[in-house]
């Protein structure tokens, strides 16, 4: 895999493109040339902290945490499934409205949403909500999420020592 450090004009750009609750997670801390890297894999830009991917750019530009951000994932609002979902969603479903049992926070449609599961609140994968928080919860079927990152996608084969 191709990889270097990431520079401080970049480290700025990237700062820039990132969503507001995110950014408040990022400092020049995190990202900085002692141990912030940048790879690709396949069409995906990943931005890795001392081994672990913290954030993921795709082919459009779109920056969003990795499932291993704790922080960042804790900052954005969240979609709450049934464990009926949670296989489906794992493995790259769309998040659909008869599976969702919450919302949490308040949000716009195409807000970055963290999918969690209502047992453990584990989350299993982030995506943008095609709906306002306020939409979604009035909707009872249909698709709610598109999903960007998930459980089961190819970002879970990056050791944390890549």
């Amino acid at each position: 895999m191709k990889r270097h450090f990431i520079r401080e004009k970049e480290y700025r750009k990237l700062r820039e493109k990132l969503p507001p609750p995110v950014q408040s997670t990022i400092s020049r801390r995190n990202l900085d040339k002692t141990g912030a890297e940048e790879v690709y894999l396949k069409n995906l830009k990943i931005y890795l902290l001392k081994g672990e991917p913290l954030l993921i750019e795709d082919k459009n530009g779109a920056i969003f945490p990795s499932l291993r951000f704790s922080e960042a994932l804790m900052a954005i609002p969240k979609v709450v499934v049934d464990m009926g979902a949670v296989p489906h969603v794992g493995m790259g479903a769309d998040v659909m409205r008869p599976g969702v049992v919450g919302v949490e926070g308040e949000f716009a449609g195409g807000t970055l949403v963290t999918v969690i599961e209502e047992k453990g609140r584990k989350p299993i994968a982030v995506g943008l909500s095609l709906y306002s928080s306020k939409d979604l919860r009035e909707l009872s079927s249909g698709k709610v999420v598109k999903l960007l990152h998930y459980l089961g996608d190819e970002l879970r084969k990056i050791p944390s020592s890549v």
